[in-house]
């Protein structure tokens, strides 16, 4: 199957036998070896300056790091991969900042890299779903914060009327059917 797979790729370079391991083993949810593998690619390809190679590796950290919750070092991957890279790495990249955004109630946020992701695919059912989710979650946050602020009055009697504000955060809601594409 791997000889298969490399035949596809024109050369079987040693990082595409790495980028195939760690998809493998993304699959096969051992997430240190995936780890592992997609950052040795990382760092030849960087060596070697080969940036599609880069990119590939840079999505593929990215995405195993959200699958592990570790959503500020998937962040850091996806805002590596430059704009040269192909189409399907940058539409990816976006929607799963999008989506790990959505997730921890960035919705202003998440409704960027939907849209993002959108102009590179407007195809997609599942970044337009979550392209409406995030804009009506965001809409709900507006209105509740709009409710959590006192207005301003002219005219303030003494020194404990100076500052009043709320301070209590909108509450969140989650939104548990927000799809996501993982892929390794």
């Amino acid at each position: 199957l791997l000889f298969t797979v490399c035949i596809l790729f024109v050369s079987c370079s040693s990082d595409t036998v790495k980028i195939l391991k760690g998809a493998y083993s993304f699959n096969q949810k051992q997430y240190s070896h995936a780890i592992s593998m997609f950052n040795d690619v990382n760092e030849t390809s960087t060596k070697e300056k080969n940036k599609d190679v880069q990119d590939y590796s840079l999505y593929d950290l990215g995405t195993v790091y959200a699958v592990l919750d570790e959503n500020q070092a998937a962040l850091e991957k996806y805002s590596q991969i430059k704009e040269g890279a192909s189409e399907r790495v940058q539409f990816s990249s976006f929607y799963n900042a999008g989506v790990i955004y959505h997730k921890t109630g960035d919705y202003d946020t998440a409704v960027e890299y939907f849209k993002k992701a959108l102009e590179i695919d407007s195809t997609s059912l599942e970044a337009k779903i979550n392209l409406e989710l995030s804009i009506a979650q965001a809409e709900v946050d507006a209105k509740n914060n709009q409710s959590d602020v006192l207005p301003a009055q002219e005219e303030q009697s003494d020194s404990q009327d100076l500052e009043k504000e709320v301070e209590s955060p909108a509450p969140s809601f989650a939104i548990s059917n927000l799809t996501s594409s993982q892929s390794g």
